[in-house]
């Protein structure tokens, strides 16, 4: 017998098995974004047109026929479209009005667009405020909104704020100027400070905030509407615009608290005192350095009276720097006088005791001394 090891050997089968091949569904992708066009698929090329895109409307769409000139303010151009014959120069727009009426130029810096065919262009009101009022702590809104001003010959309008107009079409029935200098009539409550439209065309106009439209239909309405938000107001002609606005007051009555002079000695004059003299005198300079700045960048708030019938628009914000709003310092040597009258008198303590009978009936009373009261119920016990 052979001597031979056995030895058990295992097997281990391993099968390949092709795998199911994947399917991939591609992602459906539009090919044309559901987004409002920019520009108008069925314009005509013969007339001028303007939209507002966007909710809220913070950009316009112009679409110009051929040798029609646009102008634009400058840095509010976005895009332009099919400009192989357009021709760009610089146009200055009243500059020594707005420099008297503003002191600035940049509102009369304009864009002229005009070109042998049609084309379009895309405009957000990018009007930037001046760094002078940064400077001197004031305060402006940079959020702003485009509407649409359509002439149709019928009404003039008169627009307010220096950053109003962004762009208007040049033809020879529509005229945009200015209002004058210094011939303005006295007994006018308008504000002076405004441009006049009337013709027929398009001016596409910026506002402060969300411009709405308030429409008055017959002569009986009346608004009342504070000054900094009026944009823009219309009427048969410049006269009767002025006509139809009075200035209302609408300040509360407010009594006057007198304070009375201190009774207490002044004490001997020292640096410290002449150090807070000295920078309540620059608080109060700069303070009316700022006031009068704003009132002539803005003109005096005022609630103005408007009657109708006429169209007017409104902006939601201020149209103009914010209020400068001075600081109150109190006066050396002077006292606050005191709101309330100080209560003299002296505290008295008072004990209340209850005295419950047999037959139910509650009493209270009180007592200065409680040690009389005391003795007389332990007296009354021991019977």
């Amino acid at each position: 017998m052979s001597r031979r090891s056995g030895f058990l050997l295992g097997r281990r089968s391993i099968s390949l098995v092709r795998p199911t091949p994947t399917t991939i569904v591609p992602t459906q992708v539009p090919q044309v974004p559901d987004v409002e066009p920019l520009f108008a698929q069925d314009a005509d090329s013969l007339h001028t047109q303007f939209r507002v895109l966007g909710q809220p409307p913070t950009l316009a769409s112009l679409s110009i026929p051929p040798s029609v000139s646009l102008y634009i303010r400058r840095g509010c151009i976005v895009s332009l479209l099919n400009t192989s014959e357009l021709a760009l120069t610089h146009s200055w727009m009243n500059p020594i009005s707005n420099l008297l009426k503003y002191g600035s130029l940049k509102p009369s810096l304009y864009h002229k667009l005009v070109s042998s065919q049609a084309f379009n262009a895309l405009v957000a009101p990018n009007v930037n405020t001046g760094k002078l009022g940064s400077w001197m702590g004031l305060s402006s809104t940079p959020f702003r909104t485009l509407c649409l001003l359509d002439l149709d010959g019928t009404s003039d309008w008169c627009l307010f704020g220096k950053n109003s107009v962004i762009a208007f079409e040049e033809n020879s029935s529509l005229e945009l100027r200015q209002s004058p200098l210094f011939f303005t009539s006295r007994k006018s409550s308008l504000p002076h400070k405004y441009e006049i439209a009337r013709g027929r065309g398009n001016i596409l106009l910026s506002g402060s905030g969300s411009v709405y439209t308030i429409e008055l239909e017959s002569p009986s309405d009346e608004i009342i509407i504070k000054s900094e938000h009026l944009l823009g107001i219309s009427g048969t002609s410049q006269a009767e615009i002025i006509k139809s606005v009075a200035e209302t007051q609408l300040t509360p009555t407010s009594s006057k608290i007198t304070a009375k002079k201190s009774t207490d000695e002044a004490s001997e004059f020292d640096l410290k005192q002449f150090w807070i003299m000295t920078k309540n005198a620059i608080i109060s300079s700069w303070n009316f350095i700022k006031y009068h700045y704003t009132r002539f960048i803005n003109g005096p708030t005022r609630f103005l009276k408007i009657k109708g019938p006429r169209n007017i628009l409104v902006q939601s914000s201020y149209n103009v720097y914010l209020p400068a709003t001075p600081s109150t310092n109190a006066q050396v040597g002077s006292s606050i006088p005191k709101a309330l009258p100080s209560m003299e008198g002296s505290a008295r303590n008072y004990l209340s005791y209850v005295n419950v009978a047999k037959d139910g009936e509650v009493t209270f009373s009180s007592t200065p001394n409680f040690d009389e009261e005391v003795k007389r119920l332990e007296s009354i016990s021991k019977k």
